[in-house]
Parts: structure tokens; C-alpha cells; sequence
């Protein structure tokens, strides 16, 4: 039978699988955000570029530069939580600072002394008295120390590395000036003099006779220097222990003298090793032939170094970390950004009182610089709070993550014996201070409670270098004091070129939303929505 074909109904087709839809632009950039905030490799991010790309049926090129925008909004909120970080951090520190008074500390007439100095001056009681406590560690006789443990030969000279943090013109210099020159000022002038009479001696001892046959030229011998090179400091520290003296390195801007160190050796030097070891008491020998009795050598120093530094500079020098831990020996100790006017007049009685104050100061310098050679020894009491100290002290090393951070905390207990061990010589000083042949358990808490309080401010600071954090917040905040108010408009004029790379008013906004929720200020939206933001309270 024959079947025409063309007349069989048609087969039906399989049906056809339906294609995906498509992802959604916001889709894209969810799948995108998660990838970044889950720490996904960059190899991982451009395979979800094109995966992404194929299913959105948009171009690679534009996700990439998607990509990139969000890459730059968590940069930009993880600035924001560092810059919080660092005001909540420096919010506890100024609760503390409260508590933290010279009164605690001092004894009362000190105390005082220090609280007249400082009345017109932006220092704080622990400004104050940490600048006050380097000025007096560079008179301590040569040799002293304070003995944590004879057996485990746990033992530090007196010396303190001090600087002074604060912005151009907030008034470093009078404060360095007032704490540290004029307290000072005497003994170097009575030295200069012992100098001048030994050098006048020796000229009319070799008078006539002829250059070879002359005795030796006398050295001079400082308390303070603002300048050196390693040759000349070595060569000074030689004769500073031939005296039984210390030393002083007293600098208006620490920054050119870390600047120039290693500057005349073409890289081959060792200017910052020697201020490493120097920290430490350490000797020195050098060979120089074409020195005099070919070269310098020096069994022990005592080294002190006191200066300022703008914040934004010691950010930079920081940058790179602390391998060497030549900033883990210092002190940094932040001036509180405050206006203190001075006085339109000032009463007989106020006069008085400065020179009072100016005495006292000067006094207790000159009681520290005729000591003898001492060696200190902890009360059992002190010994057994210190113990205890050094051992978290340790702990802390090993928890924490940034290495700049982890060398603070490990000189925090030397510093800590410094700092008791002068409190110690301070007390002893004063009719009205804790007379002890010991260091007491007192003054060895209080040493500990400063040298942490400081220490957490320059842990801020590591950490925002290590974590990017900027200082957006502030400049809000401070545009709003000023104006009344700080919009985008006016955050915009403010940035410089580099930051207006990284921050739009999207950024701009979420650092008014952290502001808010600090507690300093508020947020007010237009009817479009644009945010502006009111101080209501001041930042730390």
C-alpha cells in the first residue's frame, strides 16, 4: 500500500530548553561585593568577571571597572573603622587622662609647679609631666640604674628617648621650652663655665710653649647638644664618661635629625645602630686611623633624647614599620589639640607663682644632677607588681598582629623601670614627696599606668599607617565647628588632589553616619536626600 508521505502529521519537536535569565546589574555587583569581602584572590575575581560577564551579557571591561568601584568603597569604609578605632581609642585615652592627674603622681609641690608652667601652654598633666621627666633623666649621673632582677641581670639606666607630637604651631616649642631649656638652663651655664676656666688654664700653662711640645687641648663636656654626626657624638660620649656625665640630645624638630642619620657614610653607616645600643647604656669602640689614638671607645652612656615631630611626619617615618625598633625606644608623647589663650593681664601674685614654679623645676634638676652614681633596687611590693607587668608585657608581644606594635610592647617594661626609677629621684627631691630607700609599690603602678598610656597612643598610630585609616572624619567634624554645618560641597573644597581619588560624597556621607554614631554629632537629609552634618560635641 502506498502512503503519500506528505499527508503523515509532522513529528512534534522537542521542546526547547528555556534560557537562563539574565543577571541584573545589582545582581552582578551583590556576586561582586561578597567576592571582595570574602577575600577572594585576584585570580578568583577575574574568573567571576567573566562568569558574571557572560551571564549578565555585559562586557568584561565594564565589570572590571565595577569591580574596581567596590574595591575602593571597602577601602574607603575600612578607613572609616580605622579613623573610629583611633577616636574611640583616643576617647579612652582622654578619660584617662582625667584620672591620670600630676596629683596621682606627684608630689604636691611638683605638681604644682608643673600646673603653673604649663598654664597658658596646651600641656595636659601628662604632657607635662613626661616632658618634664626626659629634661630630668639627661642630668642623672652616668652609671645609674635601677635593678629589676640581680639574677637575671634585668637592669636599665635612667635615660629616656622623648618626643613631642603635635601640628605646626600648636605650641611645641614653649612647651619643650618652659619643661626642658629653662629647667636646664643654670647647670649648662656653670659647665660652659668650667670649660671656659679649664681651657683658659691650659692656654696660660702652655704659654710659649711650642705646638708639639703643648699638653693635650681640653675637651669640653656638655649636658646638651642639639646636633651630632656619629663620629662627634662618639667622641663626646667618651668624654661625657671620663666626667661621669650623661647626655641630653635636645632637638625643635626630631624629624631632620633622623633624617640626616647615616646621611655622610653614603648608606654604609651606623648613626641609627649607635642610638639603638646607646638606649641601652651600651659601649663603643670604633678604629679610626686617622684619628688620634686611633679611634673612640666608651664602656657605657647615658643617652637622652628629647624633640618634637608634626604628626603627619612621624605617620611617614613610621610607614615602613620598626624593624630596626629604634621607634619602639621612644616616648611619643601627644599634645592635646586645644586653644589656651594667653592672658590679657596677669596679677603680681601670678608672677610670683611662675617664678616659683620656674625655681622649683630648676631645683629638682640640680638635686638629681649632684646624686651620686646610685643603683636602684624595687621594694618587694614593686617587684612582685613589675613581675607581673613584664610577664603580660610579654603575652601582649606574641597577640599582636602589626610588628611595630609587638616592639612597643616590648620595651613598655623598660620604660616602665625608667620612668618609676625617676619618679623615685623626684620624690626624694621634694620635702613633700614619699622619702623610700626603695622604689615603692606606688611610684611602680603609676610608672606602669603612664608608660601604657602613652604607648596606647603610638599603638593607634601603627595602626592606622598599617590599616590606611585617614583623617576624613576630623576634617568633617572641624568644617562643621567652623561653619555650622558641613556638606559635601564643603568637604569637596578641602580635599586635596589625592584624596578626592578615593573619596566621594558616597564616602563622605558614611564618615557623617560613624560621626553620629560616635555621639559628636548629627546627620540632617535635604528632601533630595543630601546629608549634612551638625557637631553637636568635640573629638578627642
Amino acid at each position: 500500500m502506498f502512503i503519500d508521505q506528505c499527508s503523515l502529521p509532522d513529528k512534534a519537536d522537542p521542546p526547547k530548553p528555556e534560557s537562563p535569565a539574565r543577571l541584573t546589574l545589582e545582581q552582578v555587583r551583590e556576586r561582586l561585593h561578597r567576592a571582595v569581602t570574602d577575600g577572594a584572590s585576584r585570580q578568583d575575581l577575574e574568573a567571576l568577571v567573566l562568569e558574571l560577564a557572560d551571564l549578565a551579557d555585559r562586557s568584561a571591561y565594564d565589570l572590571r571597572n565595577l569591580l574596581r568601584t567596590i574595591e575602593a568603597e571597602q577601602d574607603a569604609a575600612q578607613a572609616i573603622a580605622a579613623e573610629v578605632a583611633t577616636i574611640k581609642a583616643a576617647q579612652d585615652r582622654r578619660d584617662l587622662s582625667q584620672a591620670l592627674t600630676l596629683d596621682w603622681i606627684c608630689p604636691p609641690s611638683l605638681a604644682a609647679a608643673l600646673r603653673i608652667r604649663c598654664r597658658s601652654l596646651p600641656a595636659d598633666d601628662v604632657t607635662a609631666l613626661m616632658c618634664f621627666l626626659v629634661a630630668v633623666s639627661g642630668v642623672v649621673k652616668l652609671g645609674t640604674q635601677v635593678v629589676a632582677s640581680e639574677a637575671a641581670s634585668y637592669r636599665v639606666p635612667l635615660n629616656l628617648y622623648g618626643c613631642l607630637v603635635a601640628r605646626s604651631g600648636a605650641k611645641k616649642t614653649p612647651v619643650s621650652r618652659l619643661l626642658v631649656l629653662d629647667p636646664l638652663h643654670e647647670l649648662r651655664l656653670e659647665l660652659a663655665r668650667q670649660n671656659k676656666r679649664a681651657y683658659r688654664a691650659w692656654e696660660e700653662q702652655n704659654r710659649g710653649v711650642k705646638a708639639s711640645e703643648r699638653t693635650p687641648e681640653p675637651k669640653p663636656v656638655h649636658l646638651m647638644v642639639s646636633d651630632f654626626t656619629a663620629e662627634a657624638l662618639a667622641e663626646q660620649l667618651q668624654l661625657q664618661e671620663e666626667r661621669g656625665l650623661g647626655l641630653l640630645i635636645h632637638r625643635d624638630e626630631l624629624a631632620g635629625m633622623f633624617g640626616n642619620l647615616n646621611a655622610y657614610r653614603s648608606g654604609r653607616g651606623s648613626d641609627e645602630e649607635q642610638l639603638l645600643e646607646a638606649y641601652d647604656g651600651s659601649g663603643f669602640s670604633s678604629l679610626r686611623i686617622t684619628k688620634a689614638g686611633g679611634g673612640r671607645f666608651y664602656e657605657r652612656c647615658q643617652l637622652s633624647i628629647c624633640g618634637t615631630i608634626q604628626p603627619a611626619i612621624l605617620e611617614a617615618l613610621v610607614a615602613n614599620g620598626d624593624a630596626s625598633g629604634l621607634w619602639a625606644r621612644f616616648l611619643f608623647i601627644p599634645l592635646p589639640e586645644r586653644v589656651v589663650p594667653l592672658p590679657e593681664f596677669e596679677t603680681k601674685q601670678e608672677q610670683q607663682e611662675a617664678t616659683w614654679a620656674s625655681q622649683l623645676l630648676e631645683s629638682l634638676c640640680r638635686y638629681v644632677y649632684t646624686k651620686p652614681r646610685l643603683s636602684l633596687a624595687l621594694a618587694p611590693e614593686a617587684r612582685r607588681y613589675f613581675v607581673h607587668y613584664e610577664a603580660r608585657c610579654q603575652a601582649d608581644v606574641h597577640r599582636t598582629t602589626i610588628p611595630a606594635q609587638g616592639a612597643l610592647i616590648g620595651k613598655a617594661a623598660g620604660k616602665a623601670l625608667r620612668v618609676a626609677a625617676l619618679l623615685h629621684l623626684l620624690h626624694q627631691g621634694c620635702a613633700d614627696g614619699w622619702h623610700s630607700q626603695q622604689v615603692s609599690l606606688e611610684v611602680m603602678e603609676r610608672a606602669c599606668v603612664l608608660v601604657d598610656h602613652i604607648n596606647t597612643w603610638t599603638m593607634g598610630l601603627h595602626q592606622k599607617v598599617a590599616e590606611g585609616a585617614n583623617d576624613l572624619m576630623r576634617l568633617i567634624h572641624g568644617i562643621a565647628l567652623a561653619k555650622g554645618a558641613a556638606s559635601w560641597h564643603d568637604i569637596a573644597k578641602r580635599l586635596t588632589k589625592a584624596q578626592r581619588r578615593d573619596i566621594d560624597s558616597a564616602v563622605a556621607a558614611a564618615a557623617m553616619e560613624a560621626l553620629a554614631d560616635l555621639g559628636v554629632g548629627e546627620v540632617e537629609h535635604s528632601t533630595r536626600g543630601t546629608p549634612t552634618y551638625k557637631a553637636t560635641g568635640e573629638l578627642p
